[in-house]
């Protein structure tokens, strides 16, 4: 009894081990980010009214996200982060900056182009909500690139395209750099 329970042991260690990983399928990784968001379009113009100019537009964002491996190829999971914006009003006799910030949830999807020797490249696509107060529906898709930096830890950029669908369409180009940790039973895909 005592040799077959070793004997599972030492197989399910093996088959679980991220050596044996074979795709993304149960592999779970998560992890924290912080980038920079440019905004495109009338939404983000600097006008002015009379002498005064007004200018307003994105910036940093930080947040973190969970995804969970359906197949050897797919993902799924969310994000959530924070998303600060910048204002301000100049002229005669005035010179204000204020900033604002607004929590932001994502659904999203993720489709592994190609596998590396210890990175990956993918293809991130999905749907969220955008905004604390006046809660806006939007998608945005781009691309992550995983280069692994320990067993069971990677460094990965995150280029994304957001289109914010209000009143108005928001377009903001976002770049997120961050660290997953990989989770679960089968560690990370590309060692």
């Amino acid at each position: 009894m005592r040799k077959l329970l070793m004997s599972t042991l030492i197989v399910a260690m093996l088959a679980c081990s991220p050596l044996a990983a074979q795709g993304l399928k149960s592999c779970m990784m998560v992890g924290p980010y912080a980038g920079y968001t440019i905004g495109f379009g009338d939404a983000f113009d600097d006008y002015e009214i009379g002498n005064v100019k007004y200018s307003n537009g994105p910036n940093l964002n930080f947040g973190g996200n969970i995804h969970y491996g359906l197949s050897d190829k797919m993902m799924i999971g969310g994000d959530l982060y924070v998303q600060r914006y910048s204002g301000s009003a100049e002229g005669p006799g005035i010179d204000i900056s204020e900033s604002d910030t607004e929590l932001n949830f994502l659904f999203s999807g993720l489709y592994a182009l190609s596998y590396m020797k210890a990175s990956m490249l993918l293809l991130n696509a999905g749907a969220g909500i955008y905004g604390d107060e006046s809660t806006e529906f939007g998608i945005y898709g781009g691309i992550m690139y995983e280069k692994m930096v320990g067993r069971t830890m990677s460094l990965f950029v995150n280029p994304r395209l957001h289109f914010v669908l209000a009143d108005e369409t928001v377009t903001m180009l976002q770049l997120a750099v961050g660290l997953h940790f990989w989770l679960g039973n089968t560690g990370s895909p590309m060692n």
